[in-house]
């Protein structure tokens, strides 16, 4: 069992990715209290640390969670979304996605959920089966091995505006939401059945308060974003606007979507119930 004290935090996972920093703004620059010690690390890094107990609430990918589902319940009002393009998210490839049939792709290997999400897409909505390997996330160097590369995070935002790189670019928050009609879900904030829901919703509490002290800050995020990574601050503003945190009705309904057809796909063995403790 978990317990807190003031020498005993809980352990919190933390996207080494700026698509998670509106939700943890609040906490790092404290303007908000939170008895709980980050960990940082690639989605998925994180989905196996909270499988072995090394945190106790993270930001796990999405397909993660439908995988042990068992083992975890969700916090509300938490999730890393896109009502459609997303930006981070992208398939970086040498020919139309349509002529991939039989071609190879590369998939990230920090990614979980987008490497279903791809397959799901390529299946349904190209009606292409590539062959698939796993690969360090660098849109060039994949792209110098095989016919395609997917990348996500800090990776792809970078590669995105790389005009080294030649390449068509499908951003798959865009071509979800054209299939689907849906917003997709990439990761949400899971907790280990061990933590006592007290503490877990008093996480959630401060993750809250957080996330609305980020996006009253999103023009300090972005400029952060945007010295750190070289961009331009107009683009690293309308990428941070792209991103959704809540987790409402509407999101649920599109991750059940999401599970339904990586069911269908072989992905998922069946498709789980989407348990939120409020």
């Amino acid at each position: 069992m978990v317990t807190v004290s003031e020498t005993d935090l809980i352990r919190v996972g933390r996207i080494d990715f700026v698509n998670s920093d509106p939700v943890y703004h609040g906490i790092e620059t404290g303007e908000v209290e939170g008895d709980m010690r980050l960990v940082e690390g690639f989605p998925a890094a994180l989905n196996g640390m909270l499988e072995r107990g090394e945190v106790d609430i993270a930001p796990i990918s999405s397909i993660e969670y439908a995988r042990n589902s068992e083992e975890y319940y969700l916090l509300p009002d938490l999730s890393v979304s896109s009502r459609a393009e997303v930006g981070s998210v992208s398939l970086f490839s040498s020919v139309p996605a349509e002529d991939l049939d039989g071609a190879t792709v590369a998939l990230a290997s920090t990614s979980a959920t987008s490497v279903v999400l791809l397959k799901i897409l390529l299946d349904e909505k190209y009606e292409v089966s590539p062959d698939y390997t796993v690969r360090e996330p660098d849109a060039r160097e994949m792209l110098s091995e095989a016919d395609a590369g997917l990348v996500i995070g800090d990776h792809a935002l970078l590669a995105a505006r790389d005009d080294s790189i030649d390449a068509y670019v499908y951003d798959l928050g865009h071509e979800w939401r054209e299939h689907t009609d849906e917003r997709f879900v990439y990761a949400v904030w899971a907790v280990r059945n061990d933590v006592p829901r007290e503490d877990a919703l008093s996480v959630a509490e401060a993750l809250q308060e957080s996330k609305r002290a980020g996006y009253d800050s999103l023009d300090v995020i972005a400029s952060e974003l945007a010295e750190g990574m070289g961009l331009n601050v107009e683009y690293a503003e309308r990428y941070l606007r792209m991103l959704d945190h809540d987790f409402t009705p509407a999101h649920r309904r599109g991750l059940k979507k999401y599970y339904e057809k990586a069911e269908r796909i072989g992905e998922l063995e069946e498709v789980p119930e989407i348990t939120v403790k409020e």
